[in-house]
This record gives C-alpha cells, structure tokens and sequence, in this order.
C-alpha cells in the first residue's frame, strides 16, 4: 500500500539510515526523492550526516539541552554549558584516543543511557570526577587530596 501512495505523491525512490551509535538505535531517518537510482557519495555523506544530526537532536532533547541559542538570559546560559560539553568531549577523546566528534556522541549516548543531563556529565569530566575507559564504560575516580 505504501509505494503506490508515495508513487502517487512523486516518489520514486526510498533510502533508509540507522540513527544511533553502537548498539543504541534510537530510529531510522527516511529519505525520499523524486528520481530512481542509487544516491551519490556526496548524497550518501549527506544522509549519514543527517542521521548523526538527528541523534544529536534526540539526545540532547534527552539530556536537557537546547539546539540552538539566543542572547542573553537562558539560552546564554545553555551556550555557556556548551563550551564544557565541548571541553569534556575533547578530554574524552584523549583518554580513548578517538576523533572528537565520536567522543563527543559517546558523551551524549551515555548522557542518554545513564539518563542525566548531557551537562551534568560534561561537567563531571571537565571536573575529573568521571574518566571514560577504553571498554566504552566510564569510571568515577577519586576526587585528588589537597596539600593543604
């Protein structure tokens, strides 16, 4: 019933794509065009990214973040926040020796997982309260004893 409906509506091709990470699969983004025939690498490059942003909008939906911000007020709050989401993504990355960008989904999968605020981790990272650990696990550690 479904493709003569979408032929009807000038669908003439379909492409389906994983959204999640590892074994977290939170849905599949659609893809529809007007043409036949297979997609381009660009137009697959295309859709991966997409998907990945999807993930990205499902988690952070998730873990308490908004997309996007404003001025001032909350929102600069939120970008405030971000700049530690960032900072924690790039100490995850040298700890598991990985791109950025993956330690960055990492974050936001075990954000997702753990269901606590994408930040509130970020934090706990940035503030060496949490490590992550080469078996995709984080670990707590030890808070250092002061000199004092």
């Amino acid at each position: 019933m479904f493709a003569p409906a979408a032929a009807q509506h000038g669908t003439s091709a379909m492409f389906s794509f994983p959204v999640g990470v590892g074994a977290a699969q939170v849905g599949v983004l659609n893809v529809y065009r007007a043409t036949t025939g297979e997609l381009t690498a660009g137009e697959l490059n295309d859709a991966y990214a997409l998907a990945d942003l999807a993930l990205l909008l499902v988690l952070d939906h998730r873990g308490g973040i908004t997309v996007g911000s404003g001025v001032g007020g909350a929102d600069n709050d939120a970008v405030l926040r971000n700049v530690e989401v960032h900072q924690a993504a790039g100490m995850v990355s040298v700890q598991l020796g990985i791109p950025v960008v993956e330690a960055l989904l990492r974050l936001r999968a075990h954000a997702f997982a753990d269901n606590v605020r994408l930040t509130d981790l970020a934090r706990a990272v940035v503030q060496r309260k949490l490590r992550f650990a080469s078996n995709d696990e984080h670990i707590s550690e030890p808070e250092p004893e002061s000199d004092q």
